[in-house]
């Protein structure tokens, strides 16, 4: 079966329909809720009340329809709905406190439409829409609501801030309840709740503002003091960043340096050991040219050192040829000495014997010996020195020359007169 919906928004609380202003072809039931009422009135009297029940094919269909064209049927059938659970109605708040102040809220009225009263929501019908929504509700109370209940109560109230407290919400509250009472009685209204809740005034709003600047303030200066904490880390990160990248850099230079000083390094290590091998090199060839020139020194050496020997040797044999040569000279002059003393022995003895052993006699015979004398020392520093210079020759002293004096008598040569007669030689 069909329904007929007698609410299509949440605005709706009450409504009066009349059964046969509802054409359809077909009847349609009607659903009633628990929280909604129906009163049926017929012919003007109040028959029936109901809640949470269906009422069976009482509107539509053709039957009625035709039954209404050709006049038959009730003539006066209505249907009253309503909503019995709570409704809010918002109510603006207009006025001025006792200060000058002006405010501005806005007031809740929280009603209900019980079940038994809803037959006195046809004192609203009678001149206004058979549908009473929230809005227009609330327009038909606000005149007397601002009347009997705002102005009255803000007037005596000194500022703001004693708006703000709980005793004005019961002030409010009491106040509603005993103004609205008789209103609300006469179109059904049970008057539940009424509370209000005002937006800030001026003097508020600059208090506020004040308020909200200094705190916009603080609020700034704690930004201020974020950004410059911001501003601090942020520069000790530079900083510490810029360090780093000094101390990366100086790093870097330092590894640069080190590479380029040990590459340097490198390359004098290098240069020296060329140095070094050069000076072996040289040093290996001066050793060399030592060793060959102390060979050829101890060759040498040793060469001279053999000539040396070889002429100590032949010196010696020299010198023992002199010493054996003086020898014999000494030996020969001693003996040709011997030989002239014991000849000037015997002619002295025959010139003694004879008788001719003059002064003349012995003068020459002392004068020869003097000669003699003389010309073996003349051939004996000859023949030294000779010697000296002819190395390894022997030379033979020369032979005595002797002469023969007119008597017979051999003389040596050198003498001036005869030893025997004599005779002048």
């Amino acid at each position: 079966m069909a329904q007929h919906r007698w609410r299509d928004s949440p605005e709706v609380i009450a409504r009066l329909i009349d059964k046969d202003s509802v054409n359809t072809w077909s009847s349609k039931d009607i659903v009633i809720k628990p929280n909604e009422a129906c009163a049926i009135i017929q012919e003007g009297k109040v028959k029936d009340i109901l809640t949470e029940t269906v009422l069976k094919k009482q509107v539509g269909g053709f039957g009625r329809w035709l039954g209404g064209k050709l006049g038959l049927g009730a003539v006066d059938n209505k249907l009253l709905f309503a909503i019995t659970g709570p409704v809010n109605l918002s109510m603006p708040i207009r006025g001025q406190l006792a200060n000058g102040e002006a405010v501005q809220g806005l007031g809740t009225l929280r009603i209900q439409i019980q079940r038994d009263h809803i037959p006195k929501l046809l004192n609203l019908f009678t001149s206004g829409p058979r549908e009473i929504t929230k809005s227009w509700l609330s327009s038909q109370l606000q005149r007397e609501f601002d009347e009997r209940v705002v102005r009255p109560l803000l007037s005596s109230v000194a500022d703001a801030t004693e708006m703000r407290q709980f005793a004005f919400q019961e002030r409010f509250e009491m106040s509603a309840e005993v103004e609205m009472r008789n209103i609300c009685e006469m179109w059904g209204l049970s008057l539940l709740k009424a509370f209000c809740s005002t937006e800030a005034t001026d003097l508020e709003k600059a208090e506020a503002l004040s308020a909200k600047i200094a705190a916009q303030t603080a609020q700034g200066e704690a930004i201020t003091d974020a950004e410059i904490s911001g501003l601090d880390r942020h520069e000790s990160v530079m900083v510490r960043r810029i360090e780093s990248e000094y101390a990366q850099a100086k790093a870097q230079a330092r590894g640069q340096v080190s590479v380029e000083l040990e590459s340097e390094l490198k390359g004098l290590r290098a240069e020296e050991a060329r140095w070094e091998a050069e000076l072996n090199v040289e040093r290996q060839r001066v050793e060399l040219v030592q060793s060959e020139r102390q060979h050829k020194s101890d060759v040498t050496q040793s060469d001279r050192q053999q000539k040396s020997d070889v002429a100590m040797g032949m010196f010696e044999q020299v010198q023992d040829a002199k010493r054996e040569r003086m020898a014999q000279q000494s030996d020969s002059v001693l003996d040709r000495q011997k030989q002239a003393d014991d000849i000037q022995s015997e002619m002295m003895r025959m010139a003694a014997e004879n008788g001719a052993l003059t002064p003349e006699v012995m003068q020459s015979f002392l004068e020869n010996q003097s000669k003699q004398k003389q010309a073996d020392q003349t051939m004996a520093e000859s023949t030294s020195a000779t010697g000296s210079q002819n190395v390894g020759s022997t030379a033979s002293p020369p032979p005595a020359t002797t002469k023969t004096c007119e008597c017979g008598q051999v003389v040596a040569d050198g003498w001036l007169a005869c030893p025997s007669c004599g005779a002048t030689l």
